[in-house]
C-alpha cells in the first residue's frame, strides 16, 4: 500500500527490496509488468547497476533496466541496528518511451 500511495502522489514508481544473501529482492513495489502484475519477488539481478553499490552500504542514483523498461533510479540502503544493509529504498521513473521517441528523432 505505501508504494502505491507514493506513486499515486508522485507518480514516480517506489520498491522496498529485502536483502538475499548478495542480492536484493524486490518485497512491497508499484512497480508492474506488461501483464499489469507486480514485479514483488523479482530479484535486482548480478548485473544490475546499483547491486555492488547497495551491498556497500551506499546508495546509487542512475539509469537501469527493469522488467525490459529504462529507469532513472535512486535507492538508498537499509540499514539494521548494528549497521548491517539488510535491504533498500527504491524510486524511479520509467523513461522508456521518451528514450525511443529520442532516438527516433536522432536518427
Amino acid at each position: 500500500a505505501i508504494p502505491d500511495r507514493f506513486t499515486a502522489l508522485t507518480h514516480v514508481n517506489a520498491t522496498v527490496l529485502t536483502r538475499k544473501g548478495e542480492d536484493f529482492e524486490r518485497t512491497s513495489t508499484s512497480v508492474k509488468d506488461e501483464k499489469g502484475n507486480r514485479a514483488s519477488g523479482i530479484p535486482l539481478g548480478a548485473g544490475h547497476p546499483g547491486r555492488e553499490a547497495l551491498l556497500k552500504g551506499q546508495p546509487y542514483t542512475g539509469k537501469a533496466k527493469m522488467l525490459g523498461r529504462d529507469f532513472m533510479t535512486h535507492y538508498l540502503p537499509i540499514r539494521d541496528g548494528e549497521g548491517r544493509v539488510i535491504g533498500a529504498f527504491f524510486v524511479g521513473m520509467d523513461f522508456t518511451e521518451g528514450l525511443a521517441a529520442l532516438k527516433k528523432k536522432v536518427l
